[in-house]
């Protein structure tokens, strides 16, 4: 008898997990009383009982959201805005020179100290009012310094100048382009050993 006593509280536990686990829930948090009354589980088990498997179901800190595709919107919102970012930003150049509609002309990746650096983005796909920002790196990652633009209703590309290079020694750079403040895309370039 205690045996299948054990079996039915633990079948009132699963079943209540399990019911948790898909969204289903009453005012307390816990798996729906009423799905797990329809078990027969249940219908051999005391309410005393009852109330201590649920005591003995983890806080709703534990568990998964209640809110019915709180969980999957939150992972698919994460995806969107670094997969969005990603797309939405294409063909980004650095050179020394710009065309009127502000796209890098040159497309050089080695440049002195002291040179004028642009950085252009493709933003085409990047909806008006969204902030794109040029993040300029140094070797090992250093954030040099940053310039960020509200993309116009028609405007297909952005350009960024670079701070001033004269004091920048040679080594490893890149330029971050950044849409709401996910990576967008980047190009690195050089600032080579004067001559």
């Amino acid at each position: 008898m205690g045996n299948a006593r054990l079996l039915i509280t633990a079948a009132a536990v699963l079943t209540t997990l399990v019911a948790a686990g898909c969204g289903r829930t009453n005012n307390t948090g816990y798996g729906s009383n009423q799905d797990a009354q329809a078990t027969p589980s249940n219908e051999a088990t005391p309410s005393n009982e009852m109330q201590a498997t649920n005591e003995a179901t983890p806080s709703n800190e534990a568990m998964p959201s209640n809110e019915p595709g709180a969980e999957q919107g939150a992972e698919a919102g994460t995806q969107t805005s670094n997969g969005a970012a990603s797309s939405q930003v294409s063909d980004v150049k650095v050179g020394t020179a710009v065309d009127s509609d502000g796209k890098v002309t040159d497309g050089e990746d080695n440049f002195k100290a002291g040179q004028t650096i642009y950085a252009s983005a493709d933003v085409h796909d990047v909806n008006a009012g969204s902030t794109v920002e040029a993040v300029w790196m140094g070797p090992n990652d250093t954030r040099i310094d940053s310039e960020a633009k509200t993309v116009k209703q028609g405007e297909n590309t952005l350009s960024f100048k670079s701070p001033d290079t004269s004091s920048w020694a040679p080594g490893d750079y890149k330029v971050q382009i950044m849409v709401d403040n996910q990576v967008g895309g980047s190009e690195s370039f050089d600032i080579e050993k004067p001559s």
